[in-house]
């Protein structure tokens, strides 16, 4: 269409007997080419993925992970124009609601140690209980060369009291050479409501570094930080306010020569958890297929 408008528009200026009727022409067409485009750039978009890891590994826990065993996890997203909700989930090796109930057993007084031993074995928690639910909503776009993603998420853990959390989120991403097409990145998390895990206020900050590598390989670099606040509702256990979450060094490669799918192989140094406890070192492989 924008073809047929330039050859109108020379038309109509070497022929001023036509130029009325072309003009009215050239700009319904430049005006049903602006509709398309104002269509196309507000379309609904649905993508997702897929992921297999060998232990999944939150935020530098080395020592204890989400689940220390292999996991499947799952994505969900829309988007329309820049805003977006994500659904993703999780298996965990480990359950609140379990956790909660064999508490609820061992702090009963009235109760002996053999019928706390007999109530004990009998706990049974279903198995929708080990999993996580992550519900984001967010807004990204970019700023020259500067991407950014503000987002709010809520994480849900079926069947126990006091764990759903809520974190406000802001992550930056900007390239540093086009040459080398190397970039730098920065995330700020904070939570924003008390759970019987984090007090409000506790916050997460990550600096990322990705550089790519012969071969089709690619390097991530990440170090992290948390500030802890030191009482909340639920008298989380905290005797450090600020502490060096970890440092990991990441090698990825796309899979069957298909950009979608990506393999990765992660190297997670341990720094320090609430408590001052130091983490182990631990390595940590994936494999993601994006559709």
């Amino acid at each position: 269409m924008n073809k047929l408008a330039v050859i109108l528009g020379a038309c109509a200026a070497c022929s001023s007997m036509f130029a009325l009727a072309h003009e009215g022409i050239e700009s319904q067409i430049v005006q049903q080419d602006l509709n398309n485009q104002n269509t196309a750039a507000k379309k609904l978009e649905i993508s997702g993925t897929v992921s297999a890891v060998s232990a999944y590994v939150s935020r530098g826990g080395t020592n204890s992970p989400e689940n220390d065993d292999a996991a499947i996890q799952g994505s969900l997203t829309a988007n329309y124009n820049g805003f977006y909700g994500t659904y993703w989930v999780s298996k965990l090796g480990y359950s609140f609601a379990e956790d909660q109930a064999k508490a609820a057993i061992n702090n009963n007084k009235q109760l002996s140690e053999a019928q706390k031993a007999e109530a004990l074995s009998k706990v049974n928690i279903a198995s929708p209980n080990y999993y996580e639910h992550d519900f984001i909503v967010g807004y990204t776009n970019k700023y020259n060369d500067l991407n950014y993603d503000l987002q709010l998420a809520t994480y849900v853990y079926p069947g126990s009291d006091n764990t759903t959390g809520v974190e406000a989120g802001v992550f930056l991403s900007h390239p540093l050479s086009k040459t080398l097409g190397n970039s730098a990145s920065l995330s700020v998390q904070s939570y924003v409501n008390n759970t019987v895990f984090m007090n409000r206020g506790d916050t997460y900050v990550e600096l990322g570094y990705e550089h790519p590598l012969p071969q089709g390989f690619k390097a991530n670099l990440s170090t992290a930080v948390s500030w802890y606040q030191d009482s909340g509702k639920y008298n989380v256990k905290t005797t450090e306010d600020f502490v060096l979450r970890h440092a990991t060094v990441q090698l990825s490669h796309d899979l069957f020569n298909n950009p979608k799918a990506t393999g990765w192989l992660k190297y997670v140094v341990g720094g320090e958890n609430r408590e001052g406890i130091s983490q182990k070192n631990m390595v940590v492989a994936g494999m993601r297929y994006a559709f």
